[in-house]
């Protein structure tokens, strides 16, 4: 049996990946292709995280939106602080290694052969979480499981804008030019310290700095020279 083929698409919010990748998905249906979109963050709605979110009152809204910015609201007492900081990072990764098995390992060697489209992927995870939480070497092992059980993409798309266009396109959720810099630089961090080292993938870079229509033809195009390779 032919394993599944893997997409990845990457980008800073404002950038139109989200856009894309349900263009995308939607194409690859019209075509009679078997095909599966999957955004990413799905799991931040999981029971578990609903629930220690509560115990602690630290459920933030905006997480879903930009998650860039923030896992939590760190709570006032200092006690339950170093509590959820030791405790709500491994209850993300767990959440997200299960959710990785189910929705890429499984389908990637196990019954039919389809498409697998998803909108950001584990990489997005890990830096946020270092970013927030200043997790570093006690996490190895978890970091290393990422890389055992979360197949690597075969096709990963970086859609490329400049802050200003995707502060202009998110600016109720970017909030600022300055903030739309730093999370572009965050984004470019991420690409150099993780997208890179999957080397058995493909990574493509498209500029969706123009009319969006120009960017899926070029999108379009790159899918149907995969699917005749």
């Amino acid at each position: 049996m032919k394993k599944s083929f893997l997409i990845c698409f990457f980008g800073m919010d404002g950038s139109g990946k989200s856009t894309l990748s349900h263009f995308l998905f939607e194409e690859l249906q019209k075509r009679k292709i078997n095909t599966s979109h999957i955004w990413w963050l799905e799991p931040e709605d999981s029971f578990l995280r609903k629930i220690f979110r509560e115990m602690f009152n630290n459920y933030s809204p905006n997480y879903k939106s930009n998650p860039s910015r923030s896992f939590s609201k760190e709570p006032h007492i200092f006690g339950l602080n170093f509590v959820f900081r030791l405790v709500y990072p491994r209850i993300i990764l767990i959440d997200y290694l299960f959710f990785g098995f189910l929705r890429a390992w499984i389908p990637m060697h196990i019954g039919e052969r389809k498409f697998l489209i998803f909108d950001r992927y584990y990489p997005d995870t890990i830096c946020a979480l270092k970013e927030e939480f200043g997790i570093s070497e006690d996490y190895s092992i978890l970091f290393k499981l990422f890389k055992i059980i979360i197949p690597d993409p075969d096709l990963v798309f970086i859609i490329e804008v400049r802050p200003e266009i995707a502060y202009y396109r998110k600016r109720e959720e970017i909030f600022s030019i300055e903030n739309a810099k730093n999370i572009w630089q965050r984004h470019e961090n991420m690409y150099n310290n993780y997208l890179y080292r999957f080397n058995k993938s493909k990574i493509l870079k498209i500029d969706n700095s123009r009319d969006i229509s120009e960017t899926k033809m070029v999108l379009l195009s790159e899918i149907l020279k995969t699917l005749h390779e």
